[in-house]
């Protein structure tokens, strides 16, 4: 049994109520599996990292080069953004702004309360190919400590679960 976590971890879209201009030095990831090698796949991933993609260039004004989309995921591409010196950590320290971060994809709670997301390579009966909601939440609390502290908004995780 699945369970379908859509994850808000950093969104300060409409919340915060800026002004387009004040989102210029903004990084958004989107990150998110619809089709995966060992799960079911989920049809709604695509249309919701579209929406969010084209909610973050049109409506908030972010540049192109600052939303990054990365469908599929896969461990490594998890890696990639949230380890230390990662995406997230580089562009935080460039950009001095917003980090905005939404993850969509199968969830899988573990016996720590830690829940866990499942790449789309990953095997859910394989804790080391999972990538814990933990690590994003420490890569945006290193993003938060590299920018002046009025820059900053870290949401608590939101999560909606469904069972599939």
């Amino acid at each position: 049994m699945f369970r379908v976590m859509t994850i808000t971890l950093l969104l300060a879209l409409s919340v915060v109520g800026a002004k387009a201009s004040s989102w210029q030095n903004t990084l958004v990831v989107l990150i998110g599996s619809s089709d995966y090698d060992n799960a079911p796949s989920l049809d709604f991933v695509n249309n919701d990292l579209d929406a969010m993609a084209s909610y973050a260039r049109d409506g908030l004004g972010v540049p192109d080069q600052q939303v990054h989309v990365l469908r599929d995921a896969t461990l490594t591409d998890y890696l990639q953004v949230f380890s230390e010196g990662g995406l997230i950590d580089r562009e935080a320290r460039r950009l001095q702004s917003n980090v905005l971060v939404y993850v969509s994809s199968h969830g899988l709670p573990n016996s720590s309360g830690d829940s866990s997301l499942l790449p789309k390579d990953g095997i859910p009966s394989i804790s080391a190919t999972l990538f814990k909601q933990s690590d994003i939440i420490q890569a945006l609390e290193r993003a938060k400590s590299q920018l002046p502290s009025d820059r900053t908004f870290l949401a608590p995780p939101s999560v909606r679960e469904v069972v599939a």
